[in-house]
């Protein structure tokens, strides 16, 4: 639904259609209560974002500098700074994407704009506290969400700081806001016993047998993630000389782990 919901905001951008008159078309159709969420929800691609900054660049005054717009700002957060610069993987990126998201259609409800009018100085230091009071309130997040959220526009008023001067008082205050104190969560673990008893109830027989058995050796063997065991590959895995595998962790981390005999045998 969403591509189809971006597709025809493309065709309205280009025959000179203001989005913002035929917004409850899209936000109907995608079953949003708000238009401004739907102004977000579809605005934050890459595709958008870069129709917008061509087209912005084409309609600016000549021989005036061009002010970077919040649109301008979010590309070249989303598409330079965490992609490429510090290499966040898809999930992070969506991450940081939702509270964006969030943290904008709460600011074009509060300033009573379209979100594609709003400007940096909307971007307030009180407009991120009302923002974490809103999504504590009204959202019911609990405090290791809101604590994730802020940390996400932790990051994003940082850059808007290093490229906007203007901003930086702002940035400063955001800085300043504390994480609330959270209990940490009870760890969860197995003992030794009932890890022999989990391969133990493994199926011996099966073309997915020596797999999972395979799998199940490697995550206990180098306490991986998941996702770093899904993205591994061949090359990544040495089974002569000393055994090891190189894992692929958040941000482009990578570490070596030794392997067992008895799972690289598996």
């Amino acid at each position: 639904m969403r591509p189809t919901a971006v597709g025809t905001l493309f065709r309205w951008y280009r025959s000179g259609i203001d989005p913002n008159t035929r917004l409850i078309h899209p936000a109907t159709f995608l079953g949003h209560a708000d238009p401004a969420s739907t102004a977000v929800y579809l605005t934050i691609t890459e595709e958008l974002l870069r129709e917008a900054d061509r087209r912005f660049r084409v309609f600016a005054p000549r021989g005036r500098p061009i002010m970077s717009t919040i649109g301008q700002v979010l590309f070249s957060f989303f598409e330079d700074h965490i992609k490429v610069q510090k290499g966040l993987r898809p999930g992070s990126i969506k991450s940081y994407r939702d509270t964006i998201k969030l943290f904008l259609a709460f600011t074009a409800r509060t300033c009573r704009k379209p979100v594609t009018r709003l400007s940096l100085t909307d971007l307030s230091s009180q407009r991120v506290l009302d923002f974490l009071q809103m999504i504590e309130v009204q959202r019911h997040n609990k405090p290791q969400t809101r604590n994730q959220r802020l940390a996400a526009l932790h990051t994003f008023y940082r850059f808007v700081a290093t490229h906007h001067c203007e901003m930086l008082a702002e940035a400063e205050r955001v800085e300043a806001i504390p994480n609330k104190r959270t209990s940490p969560a009870p760890t969860q673990y197995l003992d030794h016993e009932e890890i022999d008893r989990l391969f133990q109830m493994l199926a011996s027989r099966g073309g997915r047998a020596l797999r999972d058995q395979a799998l199940l050796m490697l995550l206990y063997n180098t306490g991986a993630r998941v996702q770093e065991v899904a993205n591994l590959r061949v090359g990544d895995v040495d089974l002569e000389g000393p055994l090891r595998v190189r894992l692929h962790g958040k941000a482009a981390v990578q570490r070596r782990h030794s392997l067992s005999r008895v799972g690289a045998s598996r």
